[in-house]
């Protein structure tokens, strides 16, 4: 057993990390925090050298994080090594904060080349031993604000298992939930929101070429004209900016179901919805057709029903936790189109009053022919 361990610095780094991840009261930031306090001190130790800390550190987390966590869902569906790696470098960074952990090592690094390089040293003439301990103390502190930030995930997001269990599960997909709603909800809720929803087969956000090469024959419309397609492009970023930042239905969705806490961080918000809209979705319809599930056809569609039941919406000075809840003394497969149309124009979270509503959306009104009578009576009817 000497022999075993004699100089393998690996195996030893492998059963403590075993250890750790085998005890079942520690919650997952609480594991992850040991592996980095482990790495820190056996390079603090001069144990371990730079190279081998980043290595060791980076594949411990990824093998816990993906495959030996208790997110028994995230390994069923997110398969694929690419998303896996996807939602490991996001979840470390911006979760688990190793970008400080990994600053702590290299300040560490340098106070020990800087120890080790007499010729340097002789050159600056400085007293080697005090800059090694003010390294030190840095290094110290760096780490110490990195565990402070995976102590507190300001931006946290929740498991696929919750996710998975909490909104799919009750209402999954060989059911057809979705047939219960009129045949033109989801193209309305489309032209509303997103009007490259339908027409996107590939991609789930804006950050796509096949996203931006169908915007643009929607705004160009077959015009010629630089002028006429420069003033539709205005409009719809002007609108797209104050009606969802830009984002796609799928983005919306995603960020609805999965952000626990964060919210108002925008710039890793929006860098989460843009990364997990692939990972999330991709896998989830991949499992689908893998597994031959029923109506694995309407994926589109069923993803509408998701969000229908978990968006919250705001109609005439009214918040509603889901847009299912604005009508609930009716089934949904009794609503109207009228009624329909109302709960989707909430969607901006604006105060609409009920000629802004008509005015605003007038192209989709005469599109689906709706009676503009039966709009205002179900505007009223909610404000009373």
């Amino acid at each position: 057993m000497d022999n075993l361990f004699n100089n393998n610095l690996f195996f030893v780094y492998l059963f403590a990390c075993i250890a750790i991840v085998n005890y079942a009261s520690f919650k997952e930031n609480q594991k992850i925090l040991l592996m980095y306090l482990m790495t820190f001190g056996l390079s603090f130790l001069n144990i371990l050298n730079f190279g081998m800390s980043i290595v060791f550190l980076l594949l411990s987390t990824f093998i816990y994080l993906e495959f030996l966590s208790n997110d028994n869902e995230k390994q069923i569906i997110i398969v694929k090594l690419g998303y896996k790696l996807l939602d490991y470098f996001f979840i470390n960074f911006f979760q688990y904060h190793i970008g400080w952990i990994i600053l702590s090592l290299m300040t560490i690094f340098f106070r020990n080349e800087l120890s080790n390089n007499i010729d340097f040293n002789w050159f600056l003439e400085v007293d080697v031993e005090k800059i090694s301990y003010i390294l030190s103390f840095i290094a110290i502190l760096i780490f110490v604000l990195g565990v402070s930030r995976v102590t507190a995930q300001k931006f946290k997001v929740k498991s696929v298992d919750e996710v998975i269990t909490k909104y799919f599960s009750p209402n999954p997909i060989y059911r057809s939930p979705h047939n219960d709603f009129s045949p033109c909800f989801f193209e309305m809720i489309s032209d509303m929101e997103d009007k490259t929803y339908f027409k996107r087969k590939q991609s789930y956000s804006f950050l796509s070429f096949e996203f931006i090469s169908i915007k643009n024959k929607q705004l160009s419309g077959g015009t010629k004209s630089l002028k006429k397609y420069a003033k539709k492009a205005y409009k719809f970023i002007k609108r797209s900016k104050n009606i969802r930042g830009y984002s796609t239905l799928e983005m919306q969705l995603i960020r609805i179901l999965f952000i626990e806490a964060g919210y108002n961080k925008k710039i890793v918000r929006k860098i989460f919805e843009l990364v997990y809209t692939k990972i999330f979705l991709q896998s989830l319809k991949n499992f689908y057709e893998t597994n031959v599930y029923e109506h694995r056809s309407e994926y589109k569609k069923y993803l509408l029903f998701i969000y229908f039941n978990n968006t919250n919406t705001k109609i005439a000075g009214k918040r509603f936790q889901s847009m299912r809840e604005v009508f609930l003394e009716k089934e949904i497969k009794d609503w109207s189109n009228e009624e329909l149309f109302v709960v989707c124009a909430g969607l901006p979270y604006r105060d609409f009053t009920a000629a802004e509503v008509l005015s605003t959306y007038q192209y989709i009104i005469e599109k689906y022919k709706l009676d503009r009578a039966k709009i205002e009576e179900s505007i009223k009817a909610i404000e009373s």
